[in-house]
This record gives C-alpha cells, sequence and structure tokens, in this order.
C-alpha cells in the first residue's frame, strides 16, 4: 500500500488512539513467522467523526498535507487549524497564502498555539535540538508565485518556533471572539500579529518522532486567522502620506476612483480616524467632475451628527452638523476647489447610503484644483471599509462658455465698470454631450482697495428657496478681510 504509515504497536496493552485524516483508514495485523498464536486477540473499537470540509476555502495539494489559499479562488479571510489527525513521524503539513494581485498583503495572527518542549528525562544531550513534538516554520516572499517547494521562491531564514518557550507573537484575546475570531480590540502589527512584505505568505508545520505513541493534538497545535489585504490605491502618492493621492489630466482626461481598502486605515486594523484627500490637477482652462455612483457612509441613527441637505440655489448637496459637539461621529465625503488664494466647497455629503447605481450624486467645479475628501470620526474596532466607501467618476473638461475673471483695482483696472455674460442657445460644456441637464456656473471676482467701499448693482429682484425654481440665479459672495 502507499498508505503512509501512523503508528506501530507491539506487545500488550491499549494501543494509542489513531485518527485518520480522510474517510478511510488501513489497519494491518502481522504475525511473528517464528511464533504461534496462543491466547492472542485484537480488539479495535471504531468511532466515525465528521469534519466541516476545508475545501471552500482552501485547496489541498494532492493527498499531501499541503494547503493553497488563493486569494483569486477563494475567500480573502479565514481560520486555519492545525492537523487533529494522526500525523506520521517525520511529516509535515503547510499552508501557501497567493495573494490576488501584487498589492496584496497577507496579515496573520496566532489565536492559540501549543507546542510541548522535550520532557527532561528524555534529554540525553543537553545540546541537541529540543523540538520534541513539533516545529513551525514562516516564509515571507515578495514574489506572487514561489513553488510549494519551501526551498524555491521563500526566504533562506523563515522565522522558527519550537517549545514552550519559543512561541509565535500572539493574539489571545481573540480567542474571545470565535468562530470568525474578529476581536474587539485590534491584533496590533507587528506586537501581535504578522504582516507579509509580498503578496505570498507561508506557514510550515513539521511533526518528529514519537508521535506514534502520543495524542497530537495535546501536544502540538494551533489556531490562526489570516486575511488578505488589499494596498491597492489609484493614482499618485502625494508624499508621504498613507492615502492621499493626485490625478493629473496631462496623464488622463478621465477614470474611476473609491477609498482605499487597507483594513489598516480603519477601525478594524486599529485607527479611529481616516482622511484621505483625492487632488484633481488639470490645465487652466479646464474643469473638473465628479460623480459619485455608490455610497456608504452610515453611522447608527442614535450617533448621527450630520445630515446632507440639497441646496435649490446653490443646487450643491451641503453637510449640516450642529455646533460645538465634543465628540462629532461623522462619515462624510467632500469636495473643495481651489482658485487663487480662495476654497470653497462644491458639494458635501455625510452618513448616507446610496447602493443604486441609478441614484447620482455630481460634484462640478469652476476651476482645474479640486480636491475630495474621503473623512471618517470615531470607527469603532468592528469597522472597516465595508462600512464606509464610495465609488466615482471624475472627468476633466475644457470650459468653453464662461471663462473666470478676476477685476482687481490693484491692476490698474478702470473703478467703476460693467458685466455682460450672455448665455449661447443649445450650449454644452462636457465632451459628452449631456451638460444641457446641469447648472451653468460662471464666476467673477472683483477686487478693491482695501479702503474702497464696493458697490455692486444688479437687475432682478432678491430671492428666496421658494419663489425661484427655474431660471437664472445670481449668488454674491462678500469676504471681509479685517487686519
Amino acid at each position: 500500500t502507499n498508505m503512509p504509515l501512523l503508528v506501530k504497536f507491539c506487545g500488550d496493552g491499549a494501543m494509542p488512539t489513531v485518527i485518520s485524516s480522510g474517510s478511510e483508514i488501513l489497519v494491518q495485523l502481522h504475525s511473528s513467522p517464528f511464533s504461534v498464536l496462543c491466547s492472542s486477540k485484537l480488539e479495535i473499537e471504531v468511532s466515525v467523526k465528521f469534519e466541516t470540509e476545508k475545501s471552500a476555502f482552501m485547496q489541498r495539494d494532492r493527498n499531501r498535507c499541503a494547503y493553497i489559499i488563493d486569494a483569486n479562488r477563494h475567500k480573502r479571510h479565514g481560520v486555519i487549524i492545525s492537523p487533529k489527525y494522526t500525523m506520521p513521524e517525520n511529516s509535515s503539513c503547510s499552508y501557501k497564502f497567493i495573494g490576488s494581485s501584487s498589492h496584496d498583503r497577507v496579515w496573520i495572527y496566532f489565536v492559540s498555539y501549543l507546542s510541548k518542549s522535550v520532557p527532561k528525562t528524555l534529554i540525553v544531550d543537553e545540546d541537541a535540538d529540543t523540538c520534541f513534538s513539533s516545529r513551525l516554520e514562516i516564509y515571507d516572499s515578495h514574489d506572487r508565485w514561489p513553488m510549494l517547494d519551501f526551498n524555491d521562491g521563500f526566504d533562506s531564514y523563515p522565522m522558527q518556533f519550537c517549545g514552550e518557550d519559543n512561541i509565535p507573537k500572539m493574539c489571545s484575546h481573540a480567542a474571545d471572539f470565535p468562530p470568525h475570531y474578529n476581536p474587539g480590540r485590534p491584533c496590533r502589527v507587528p506586537s501581535e500579529s504578522y504582516l507579509s512584505s509580498g503578496p505570498t505568505y507561508a506557514l510550515k508545520h513539521s511533526f518528529y518522532s514519537m508521535l506514534d505513541a502520543i495524542d497530537l493534538f495535546k501536544y502540538s497545535h494551533f489556531v490562526a486567522r489570516y486575511e488578505f489585504v488589499d494596498t491597492r490605491q489609484d493614482g499618485i502618492a502625494i508624499g508621504r502620506t498613507e492615502c492621499d493621492r493626485r490625478f493629473d489630466s496631462r496623464t488622463a482626461k478621465g477614470g474611476f476612483i473609491s477609498n482605499s481598502k487597507n483594513v489598516f486605515l480603519y477601525g478594524r486594523g486599529g485607527r479611529e480616524n481616516i482622511s484621505c484627500a483625492f487632488h484633481f490637477v488639470g490645465l487652466p482652462t479646464e474643469r473638473v467632475r465628479i460623480t459619485i455612483f455608490n455610497l456608504k457612509l452610515s453611522v447608527s441613527d442614535s450617533e448621527n451628527m450630520c445630515e446632507t441637505n440639497y441646496n435649490s440655489l446653490t443646487q450643491r448637496y451641503q453637510c449640516i452638523s450642529p455646533p460645538r459637539v465634543t465628540k462629532n461621529r461623522i462619515a462624510s465625503l467632500s469636495a473643495i476647489e481651489f482658485w487663487e488664494s480662495h476654497s470653497s466647497t462644491i458639494g458635501c455629503l455625510c452618513n448616507t447610503t446610496s447602493v443604486d447605481r441609478s441614484k447620482k450624486f455630481i460634484f462640478d467645479s469652476l476651476v482645474s484644483n479640486v480636491k475630495l475628501i474621503f473623512s471618517v470620526n470615531y470607527m469603532t474596532s468592528l469597522e472597516d471599509f465595508n462600512d464606509f466607501n464610495f465609488e466615482a467618476k471624475f472627468e476633466f473638461f475644457n470650459s468653453t462658455f464662461c471663462e473666470t475673471h478676476v477685476f482687481d483695482e490693484h491692476q490698474g483696472i478702470s473703478p467703476e465698470g460693467s458685466i455682460e455674460f450672455h448665455i449661447p442657445q443649445g450650449r454644452t460644456n462636457f465632451t459628452s454631450g449631456d451638460d444641457f441637464y446641469h447648472p451653468l456656473r460662471c464666476r467673477w471676482q472683483v477686487k478693491s482697495f482695501t479702503e474702497k467701499y464696493l458697490y455692486l448693482h444688479f437687475s432682478g429682484f432678491e430671492i428666496h428657496t421658494d419663489n425661484c425654481k427655474e431660471g437664472m440665479v445670481e449668488l454674491v459672495f462678500i469676504e471681509s478681510q479685517l487686519s
């Protein structure tokens, strides 16, 4: 037979308990050719135990105790438990984790770990290897597809653990949260858990001699939770910031963006707050349009300190929150445009959920420099990118209708004058051609000397929200700078 030998037993007494790794096991009885079986007997007690099928989240390599956990084919997180069945002496079990891309990292923490040391009565040479029952090795790799053979592709010097005094980093408090072991307090890196340097990671659990006389699970076992962490981010990194990104129209005139899915930026990874800025920089003649079509920023009603309001005058979304709140739990997505030395919010959404892709939130700028800020405050240790997220499309387009003018008296222009603007018939601002259904926005800035007053005269009448629902609206913003 090609089956591995699990245990040999000779003489009288009870045979050690043997547990098979599958649904079949072979027991052979051999008699001595030079003796007669006299008053000998063999009695075997057999029981059947059902185990959870592992194929849902890992792939077994042939008949070996070797498993492959591929993020492209299996779950991105799960729990691995060392064998509960009898292992042949000098054998091993291996677990290889393969990320879905080069941006994936493997996060592992041990919920429990046991490896008995050599009993003092069995130590003959004090300098001998003290691994009595097993050895655990952790291999790291920068490559995505190293061979399953640990001699090829992995680090030459893996982390090794053996005996009761040399154990891996533990996150014992996670044991209070079975079966998924998501603890109320995050398992910190690097004090309580491991994070790979590349998309591939591996564990090797080796079993040594003398195991044919003991119950394996009482002498060597572990429970560990793994998760593939996606570190991919869109755009170009800005300095050494964790999640601030830049998008330049000279590189692409449009594209799609979303929030980072790196768990270590959220509550479950140990962070209470997150703030990521997406910078859109276009040519001077361009503007920016951001369309949000998938959004999840909800917090519980009892903690809701912000509401999204649509202003029918400005035709923009606003975030409204009560003043002087000490612990303001807000999840928001806001857009700010920068022009000259000024900045203004062109849209804000908070504590809102919209998974209907037909419902879209649109932020239009008047300039080519826009910053989109994704921010969440006071996250709990169980919240992550599954609780707060967004997907959006951005576009750079040429502004052909109304140029942004500055009338500055400091530059020698006349102390008085007029501004005229005529809307072209059948106007369209965007390359997509659907801008007719969106408001046409133009802006002029008038600057006078600080010691002078500025008088503005408009044709029309003062309006309120309910008496001007259609037509042209002129909004005047006055800035006062007191020295």
